[in-house]
């Protein structure tokens, strides 16, 4: 036995009120677009433009974490160093930071300014990155002069010495990539297994900058400690491609 139903217009939803309705179910959902750069947002690469057309466009500089405390970077005394030819026989710098020192030369001062920020941010990065074990302490207090009073420091998070990354662009770097521990019997500041992968990726994203978004693969290996398989490994999440069938992005 089927059973009839009378179909009437009070029971048939108009046009306008199944526009209505669909209109209301897909207002929250998200369009393709914003599903690919949510989806980007959660990878664990620098921040970067998901429509960007050209290379230079795909990790905006002004994207890069800290960019507005570089003005506390020591790039002045960079660009000294390079043309007093004492950069390279420096054991400040990085062997990254040597070796791209090679390329502040010529043009414009304001490029090779933006150039040696970029640079010093690079040596600064690496500074933490080869904290082997990956945690920085908390710096105990001081006695005073009457060896009694104890003095706290005023920066009790450093991974470098003050003299040769600024004291508060440190604490801004710890903050970035670090998370704090408290489950020991002194605060510390520990770097995930996660975060020295994006720590890496950042330097490499400021190497591939620098020399013109091609880079030979060796001078990193150098720096990071780590074998070819790997370093390419990161250079791919970055969207880079080997040139000519070799290791090189």
């Amino acid at each position: 036995i089927n059973a009839a139903r009378r179909l009437d217009q009070d029971s048939i939803a108009s046009p306008q009120q199944m526009e209505t309705h669909i209109s209301a179910a897909t207002a929250n959902m998200k369009s393709r677009n914003d599903l690919v750069i949510e989806a980007g947002k959660k990878r664990n690469i620098p921040a970067h433009n998901l429509e960007a057309t050209e290379v230079s466009m795909a990790y905006p500089v002004e994207t890069t974490p800290c960019y507005a405390l570089f003005s506390k970077l020591a790039w002045k005394e960079l660009l000294d160093a390079v043309k007093a030819d004492t950069a390279l026989s420096s054991e400040t710098y990085e062997p990254l930071t040597k070796a791209m020192s090679m390329l502040l030369t010529g043009g414009n001062s304001k490029a090779l300014t933006e150039q040696a920020k970029l640079i010093m941010f690079s040596d600064a990065l690496c500074k933490l990155e080869k904290l082997r074990k990956g945690r920085i302490m908390e710096a105990r207090p001081r006695k005073g002069e009457d060896g009694e009073t104890e003095i706290k420091p005023k920066h009790p998070f450093l991974y470098a010495s003050e003299s040769e990354v600024d004291p508060n662009l440190q604490r801004a770097i710890i903050q970035e990539f670090m998370e704090e521990d408290n489950s020991g019997a002194s605060r510390a500041f520990v770097l995930s297994k996660a975060a020295r992968d994006l720590l890496r990726l950042q330097i490499l994203l400021i190497a591939l900058r620098a020399y013109g978004w091609t880079l030979k693969l060796d001078i990193m290996e150098a720096q990071l400690n780590i074998d070819s398989k790997e370093l390419q490994s990161y250079t791919r999440q970055l969207g880079c491609k080997s040139a000519s069938g070799g290791k090189n992005p």
